[in-house]
């Protein structure tokens, strides 16, 4: 009997059975919804710092020559293929050559890039140069893609060597670096280094094969 006279109504076991599922159902729910931030914190810290600098995804970059008969005065045509590539969006490289044999004239890049900031380098016995994709959203894979053409004139016979280094691809991936500043990550590649090939002293001798 309450202070107005009033009975208290009792409270039966069901309901309060009834009331503790309840309440063991909603520490239930707090529970998941506190283990899913954590879990989600958890993904974000390591995709924000975790080092990987690198793209799963590889490919292969060769020099290639058009092959012609080559003597002193001929055209020396060489290419820069990259192959099974994904997502190939910048290309850095450097190619030295040996400027007492080849006189270098000239880069025609790709009509799926451009020279950055403007235009290939040159310096004695090297060129150098910065190409991006025109098309950033052009992540498809390419079998084959021809980069870029270098034209030279054979200036004396005997073997020529060019050599690719300083080669650095990037993807449009954007990754957090160990600065804490957004980079673009690189894109591994199969370099093939050096080609070399012959300029005959003899008009009407074909030069051999590059090896």
């Amino acid at each position: 009997m309450n202070a107005k006279g009033r009975r208290s109504c009792p409270v039966s076991k069901h309901a309060l059975i009834q009331q503790n599922n309840i309440q063991n159902h909603w520490r239930c729910i707090i529970l998941r919804k506190q283990y899913g931030l954590t879990v989600m914190i958890v993904l974000l810290l390591v995709s924000l710092f975790a080092p990987y600098p690198a793209s799963a995804a590889g490919g292969q970059l060769e020099l290639v020559r058009v092959p012609n008969a080559l003597k002193p005065g001929s055209k020396v045509k060489i290419r820069i293929n990259a192959s099974q590539v994904q997502d190939l969006y910048g290309l850095q490289f450097n190619l030295k050559f040996n400027s007492s044999q080849l006189r270098y004239e000239g880069m025609k890049i790709s009509n799926q890039y451009i020279n950055y900031p403007s235009s290939s380098q040159t310096k004695e016995g090297q060129v150098s140069a910065a190409l991006i994709r025109k098309e950033s959203k052009d992540t498809s894979y390419k079998k084959k893609l021809q980069v870029a053409e270098m034209t030279f004139t054979a200036l004396k016979p005997g073997a020529a060597t060019l050599q690719l280094h300083g080669v650095k691809a990037i993807t449009t991936e954007v990754y957090v670096n160990e600065h804490g500043k957004n980079d673009l990550r690189l894109l591994p590649l199969e370099t093939m280094k050096e080609l070399s090939f012959q300029i005959s002293p003899h008009p009407g001798k074909k030069s051999d094969s590059p090896s």
